[in-house]
């Protein structure tokens, strides 16, 4: 399934591979982590774009493009940990066979 990124995605995807030199510096763990949301009341669809901000203990950690408050992280049995359906629950290989999960490499 094709993602269409749009707005301050397309910056950041610019950005990054700009800095491909460093890109995958925390393992096998992807770049970017995309989220899809679903269409609300309260909101439009569309994607959360996460990038990778670090790591502890080998375990990756990702942050919102914006001010999103809302954070992803891999759990002990290698799924992922957010409010966000689409991701929660996932592995990190789940999403990279979806097309969700990518490396700037």
């Amino acid at each position: 399934m094709p993602v269409t990124l749009h707005g301050s995605a397309i910056f950041v995807g610019v950005l990054f591979l700009s800095m491909s030199a460093t890109a995958g510096i925390f393992g096998d763990a992807p770049d970017v982590v995309i989220c899809p949301l679903e269409n609300t009341v309260n909101r439009e669809g569309g994607h959360v774009v996460f990038y990778i901000d670090g790591t502890e203990d080998d375990t990756p950690f990702y942050k919102p493009l914006g001010n999103n408050p809302v954070q992803l992280s891999v759990n002990d049995n290698g799924t992922l940990d957010t409010r966000i359906p689409s991701c929660a629950g996932k592995s990190l290989d789940e999403l990279r066979q979806g097309g969700l999960a990518l490396d700037f490499n």
